[in-house]
């Protein structure tokens, strides 16, 4: 009898060492990812900064709010500041959870959103591996520096309709040379009084 209480108290030690475990894993796994948050963003505009972004973003995105709170926003400015983002973060994969997790995406003319995600997902974050769990080891590019060297006005077509356009030529530098991109030329048209990325180029 005391044989039979002596392996029904170690079962349940068992059972209840188990469930904590399981409750554990549930509860404490893609803490990383869940942990990010909005910290900051633009008043009377949809732009929002998150806890993982880099210094580099963070920087710009002050630089954006200084842009669009002026009395009246200087709309080269305003380009430029949305290139530089946009760039930044497309080449930042070191804070992206997977290769679903496309930089930029936000700044994309929504019309061709979905398009970009799926051409960078089969290009340069084809290879991008996991990191849900937060134990990724993978080595991977970050932008610490980004420049807007040159801004012309352009026409840009879509469909049958014909915009006013900004064409933005950029340069960039990363925290370790790997062998990515440094420099893209972008397009942006204007949109109920947002830019937005309509072409990218290397």
């Amino acid at each position: 009898m005391n044989k039979k209480k002596t392996w029904l108290v170690v079962l349940v030690l068992i059972l209840i060492y188990s469930i904590g475990g399981i409750y554990y894993n549930l509860t404490n796994r893609d803490t990383k990812k869940n942990d990010v948050k909005q910290i900051d963003s633009v008043d009377k505009y949809n732009y929002v900064l998150k806890s993982n972004a880099t210094e580099l973003q963070k920087t710009l995105f002050n630089e954006l709010k200084d842009v669009l709170k002026a009395d009246s926003v200087n709309d080269d400015d305003y380009a430029k500041v949305i290139s530089k983002m946009f760039v930044t973060d497309l080449y930042t994969l070191s804070n992206k959870v997977n290769k679903y997790d496309v930089g930029g995406t936000d700044l994309v003319l929504e019309k061709g959103r979905e398009n970009f995600k799926l051409n960078v997902e089969d290009t340069l974050y084809k290879y991008l591996e996991d990191n849900s769990d937060g134990n990724r080891n993978q080595i991977l590019p970050e932008v610490i520096k980004v420049n807007a060297d040159e801004i012309t006005d352009v026409k840009y077509k879509i469909d049958e309709t014909e915009y006013d356009a900004k064409k933005v030529v950029l340069s960039f530098e990363y925290k370790e040379d790997l062998g990515y991109d440094d420099k893209a030329t972008v397009i942006l048209i204007k949109v109920d009084n947002y830019y937005y990325v309509v072409e990218s180029t290397n």
